[in-house]
């Protein structure tokens, strides 16, 4: 897939986990908030660094997991079937799979029900979905435009004037009356003490005071390591950001692959305005390549820690985005207007 075609995967996924009742009025069923992912990786007993699934959820009422499986172009069986619909049917015993497409051809749906009538001893729910056309007209315009303002225009997803997704067929030998676990809301408990937790605290606090920065909204491999780190908008690219470290600190930190040389060599050359714009107490590293802000850490205080560790990342993320997606020059930075590029991100906060 393209990098366009990925992105605009990308925009689809994660308007589905804001807007569920889209997805839950097509197959009758309604989604756990809390329980949306995107690429969360499933099945690593059996795959090294498991499988990603696009979209996964457990369904308020019965408790059965979804499975969903996204593409922007038409159904094909290779990269889809093959890869994504077939592999879910093979790892899994029970559930509802979703393949999302802007279009089906029959011969692959009708494989699909071909496989799961061969597996009767496997409960499993299928249903086939296209994607609205105005709604590829939609994530069209979205890719078009800045990345950190994708996230204020999927409301327009919403004002299409028609449902956003189709049925197309299913496929239902799940009895309606059949439970597996039944869902029971519980609020997250954090560990502290556990860097587990705190990259999971910290995630999910990103996601609520920085939602326009899309790459927050997808599952981390990293919350499983020290550093929680987040793509930045160009391979080679990315943040860090840690709540405690082994020296009680706090920090989050832009870094620059080799590639990227030349790029960390010019901001280090305006560490003024960087300090202007970011935090004074900025700091450069040579030897790796990093922009870095640290702060004195408290595990006793976490909350506080993470409220005050987001509005210095926030400011990274507003400086550096015009570079990383914007493509605009680093030696432009003396002449390049902040504000305007961010105007148009607060437009629906408080």
């Amino acid at each position: 897939m393209s990098k366009n075609g990925a992105r605009k995967e990308t925009y689809l996924k994660i308007h589905n986990k804001l807007f569920s009742e889209f997805l839950s009025s097509v197959i009758g069923e309604e989604f756990v908030k809390s329980s949306i992912k995107c690429e969360l990786r499933m099945f690593k007993s059996k795959y090294k660094n498991g499988k990603p699934i696009d979209l996964s959820a457990v369904t308020r009422e019965r408790g059965i997991k979804i499975y969903a499986e996204y593409q922007i172009g038409p159904s094909d069986i290779y990269n889809h079937f093959e890869k994504k619909i077939k592999l879910l049917i093979e790892n899994i015993q029970e559930g509802i799979i979703i393949w999302v497409a802007s279009e089906f051809n029959p011969n692959h749906i009708n494989k699909v029900k071909r496989l799961l009538k061969s597996n009767r001893d496997k409960q499993i729910d299928f249903f086939a979905i296209q994607i609205n056309p105005m709604v590829l007209d939609v994530l069209e315009y979205c890719n078009q435009g800045y990345e950190l303002e994708v996230y204020n225009k999927l409301d327009m997803i919403n004002q299409i004037g028609s449902p956003p997704l189709l049925l197309v067929d299913k496929y239902i030998p799940l009895s309606t009356s059949y439970l597996a676990v039944p869902y029971k809301g519980r609020d997250e408990i954090y560990d502290f003490s556990r860097f587990e937790d705190r990259n999971k605290y910290l995630l999910a606090k990103l996601r609520e005071i920085i939602p326009y920065y899309l790459n927050f909204h997808t599952e981390k491999e990293s919350l499983l390591n020290k550093i929680l780190r987040i793509a930045a908008g160009r391979d080679g690219i990315y943040y860090d950001a840690t709540v405690y470290d082994n020296s009680g600190k706090a920090f989050v930190k832009i870094c620059f692959s080799k590639s990227y040389n030349n790029w960390y060599k010019v901001f280090k050359s305006h560490s003024n305005v960087i300090r202007e714009k970011i935090s004074r107490d900025i700091q450069f590293s040579d030897g790796n390549r990093a922009i870095s802000y640290y702060m004195q850490s408290n595990l006793d205080n976490i909350p506080e820690v993470v409220d005050n560790l987001i509005e210095v990342y926030e400011k990274f993320i507003l400086f550096f985005s015009p570079f990383t997606y914007s493509r605009r020059d680093p030696n432009e930075i003396a002449i390049i207007n902040f504000d305007q590029y961010n105007k148009n991100l607060f437009k629906n906060k408080d």
